[in-house]
């Protein structure tokens, strides 16, 4: 019995492969032609109907230590972008940059317009990449300037190679391989980073048949996104961990401000207004496209013992608060992290989001984000910088 390869079903959906025009698709394959024709997918000479894409789908699933390593990425950055989504934001990144992309009175799907993104305007593509990915990151941790300046050059080749050869350097050091990507995308407000690097490798072993396995060795890929706002000089890093965030800052800050110190944690968030008044916190007044706002979870932190740490979770804690609150603060606590649940008028569905003083904030941006960010100013969850607060605790 021959032995069959273990398949990973995540790396390209069918769907995507049989919504795309047959056209783009072999465009897009070309490159790999050698690769699929030594498994039975042929390119020319073949009618690329349901068949021949169920053929192509199967050998792209297909675990395959051979496939080129362009051709994975490849893959998983066009599904990133052809979606509703992708395609509004790609639209409006070439809006921004003056370029017609369809002909009058044609159309094309998302999928087509991924594929001709890749295809024939990389600069274009990698840009939409990258702001797609910034929109689905939600926790960041913020950083401001020790003084407010405008980010330059960093469009720049030299610029661009400089972040890129300290950020392998870094993750060689640390048993990540020497894979980075860094893309860079800009809209009016903000600039953003998209970088793409290898995470601790993997062995996994394998069911290659029914009476045999084998082991499976490769390096997973990540990636973290870096948002530099132009109004305020604040950089928002999402990254899995602590060394990750603060590596970033320091890097961004030495390479475009001459300084590894020029962003510093601030104290820009406080959970501490629900003990002074739970009510007034989460009051929607005056703040439009708010229906309600509830009290998902709370961590209360005793001030003279971080390990005293209570945490209550209800569907809404307010009503609680104002009966048991009093007799748990006969102890000096503070507010550790809140979940709060925002209902935006006209959605069933709440958005969460979480706050980790001094400076961690998570949430869906890709809707409502300045309804979010006003609310939380008006009721002073989130504050202006006003002070440096340790590494270690901003980093945490």
């Amino acid at each position: 019995m021959a032995a069959k390869l273990p398949t990973i079903k995540s790396l390209v959906r069918l769907s995507l492969l049989e919504r795309v025009s047959p056209e783009l698709l072999v465009r897009f394959l070309r490159p790999f032609e050698d690769y699929l024709t030594a498994r039975q997918v042929a390119l020319d000479g073949v009618k690329h109907d349901h068949a021949w894409v169920g053929a192509l789908h199967e050998v792209l699933i297909t675990v395959d230590p051979e496939m080129p390593g362009d051709l994975q990425q490849a893959l998983l950055d066009v599904a990133d972008l052809a979606s509703d989504q992708g395609h509004e934001l790609a639209l409006e990144l070439a809006g921004e940059r003056q370029m017609t992309l369809f002909a009058p009175g044609s159309e094309m799907s998302a999928e087509d317009l991924a594929f001709k993104l890749y295809l024939e305007h990389s600069d274009l593509f990698a840009a939409s990449h990258a702001r797609v990915k910034s929109q689905e990151a939600r926790r960041f941790v913020d950083f401001f300037p020790r003084e407010h300046r405008p980010l330059e050059n960093y469009g720049s080749e030299s610029r661009r190679v400089l972040v890129v050869s300290q950020l392998r350097r870094w993750f060689a050091k640390r048993n990540r391989s020497e894979y980075v990507d860094l893309r860079i995308s800009e809209t009016d407000a903000e600039v953003t980073f998209l970088i793409i690097h290898g995470r601790t490798p993997r062995n996994m072993s394998v069911i290659t048949s029914a009476f045999s396995r084998d082991r499976l060795s490769f390096v997973p890929d990540k990636q973290d996104t870096v948002v530099f706002e132009k109004a305020t000089g604040r950089l928002s890093i999402n990254a899995q961990y602590p060394a990750e965030n603060d590596f970033y800052r320091q890097v961004l800050g030495k390479v475009f401000f001459g300084k590894d110190d020029h962003f510093e944690p601030h104290a820009v968030l406080s959970c501490d207004v629900l003990l002074d008044d739970a009510e007034e916190a989460l009051s929607v007044d005056g703040v439009a496209d708010l229906d309600a706002v509830a009290l998902r979870e709370i961590a209360l932190e005793a001030c003279d013992h971080p390990y005293d740490l209570l945490v209550w979770k209800a569907n809404d804690l307010k009503p609680v608060l104002p009966k048991d609150l009093p007799d748990l603060l006969r102890r000096a606590r503070t507010v550790r992290y809140a979940k709060l649940a925002l209902y935006f008028t006209g959605k069933k569905r709440p958005k969460i989001v979480s706050i980790n003083p001094p400076n961690k904030l998570s949430y869906d941006r890709r809707t409502g984000d300045d309804v979010v960010r006003e609310f939380l100013f008006a009721r002073g969850f989130l504050r202006h910088p006003d002070r440096t607060v340790s590494y270690q605790r901003a980093l945490v």
